[in-house]
């Protein structure tokens, strides 16, 4: 197993040796924030959201279907061909990609807040029109004509 999940065909960039660290340091308080607001704001996106992070216990192999950003943060990465020595499965690509899918249904609740307020403004508006109303109504059968 490589030592080294960022690099590409062992050819490392200037990019791949800043990065290492910075996700494994901060990915796992975002995924707990963000976790617990999708489960609250869109339960049903949740379970959509988790996939992308956790390993199915029951897999047989890491392949690119079944590599979870789960896999990447506990330093496991894809066996290489024992004829060729490539592997079939760039890690760092699938947990970018895995990661951009669950920062997408983040930031997808934005509309849905957005939505939600509107429809809260319209509630509280209503309410405050039926209770204006009653109490015109009431002011109007007392005999005040302006109410």
């Amino acid at each position: 197993m490589s030592k080294n999940l960022f690099s590409r065909s062992n050819k490392t960039n200037e990019a791949d040796k800043r990065i290492p660290g910075v996700f494994e340091r901060n990915y796992q308080r975002w995924y707990t924030e963000a976790s617990a607001l999708i489960r609250q704001v869109v339960p049903d996106r949740h379970s959509e959201f988790e996939s992308f992070y956790l390993a199915d216990p029951k897999r047989k192999s890491i392949d690119a279907t079944s590599y979870k950003i789960q896999d990447w943060l506990m330093g496991m990465g894809v066996q290489p061909n024992r004829f060729t020595g490539e592997t079939s499965l760039d890690c760092f690509v699938a947990v970018v990609m895995r990661f951009q899918v669950q920062l997408d249904i983040l930031k997808a609740i934005e509309s849905r807040f957005d939505s939600t307020l509107f429809d809260i403004r319209q509630l509280v508006q209503a309410d405050l029109y039926d209770s204006e109303l009653e109490a015109s109504r009431g002011l109007h059968k007392d005999g005040f004509l302006r109410g």
